[in-house]
């Protein structure tokens, strides 16, 4: 006959809220990185269309900044997302409790 052990089986996670200004600074992240997005494919687009009278130089150029401008401005809105989050709280769910064993 197989028996228990006195523990129980449970299973521990935390959980992370934010307040009004994480969620700000996440909103502004997300929406900073989606229209960064946009540009950087609009100006690939333009960059990348064929013949240009624009020098190499000029196309590098165009390239480089806004990548430059997004790992940036990702950088600072990413770590004040992180900053703003609240404390967590840590949840403790038994799956099982420990039966007293008679021996």
């Amino acid at each position: 006959m197989h028996e228990r052990s006195g523990l129980a089986s449970s299973i521990k996670y935390q959980r992370r809220s934010r307040g009004i200004f994480g969620w700000l600074f996440l909103l502004a992240f997300w929406l900073f990185n989606g229209l960064m997005a946009l540009f950087a494919a609009n100006t690939w687009w333009k960059v990348g269309g064929g013949p240009s009278l624009l020098p190499l130089g000029q196309h590098i150029g165009a390239v480089i900044i806004p990548i430059y401008f997004r790992a940036v401005g990702a950088a600072i809105l990413g770590l004040c997302a992180y900053a703003t989050r609240a404390g967590h709280r840590v949840i403790i769910v038994a799956d099982d409790p420990p039966r007293a064993s008679h021996r």
